[in-house]
């Protein structure tokens, strides 16, 4: 898809690059700290692990997965 819509069509290990650059990307200021916190704190309270945007937004995919896979079991 990446390669498909590029305009400097990068190769595979620019694309490994910079996807693994990505998953470890932090929130560096207040403002995105509080942010990221307030998210962490509302899908992954417990996990200490979540640290990274790469995390947070894999937890935030898989919270609402879990969340629309249950409304359709008729749970919630």
């Amino acid at each position: 898809m990446i390669e498909a819509s590029s305009i400097t069509k990068p190769g595979a290990s620019e694309i490994a690059s910079w996807s693994a650059l990505q998953e470890q990307r932090v929130p560096t200021d207040p403002e995105s700290r509080a942010f990221f916190n307030d998210i962490h704190t509302k899908i992954a309270p417990k996990r200490e692990d979540v640290a990274t945007w790469f995390d947070c937004w894999t937890w935030t995919i898989m919270s609402a997965s879990a969340a629309n896979h249950e409304a359709k079991r008729g749970v919630l």
